[in-house]
């Protein structure tokens, strides 16, 4: 873990071995997207790139392994 949060493009496909679950089949332009999951759903999938730590450093001490 570090300051900086990966686009799922990095991590998706890690989580769906993980959880053994099948990987994506395609990667899709984003026009095509929103005719499948709207404004949000693009959003969500090419955009929003995680959680702030922040609250775990202030309230638990946490520090990542890595600066970045």
């Amino acid at each position: 873990m570090d300051h900086e949060p990966a686009p799922i493009s990095q991590w998706l496909s890690v989580l769906t071995k993980a959880v053994r679950a099948k990987p994506p089949r395609h990667i899709i332009s984003a026009w095509l997207g929103r005719l499948f999951t709207g404004e949000h759903g693009v959003l969500m999938m090419a955009e929003i790139r995680g959680a702030s730590n922040a609250k775990a450093k202030r309230e638990l001490g946490w520090r990542p392994l890595w600066a970045s």
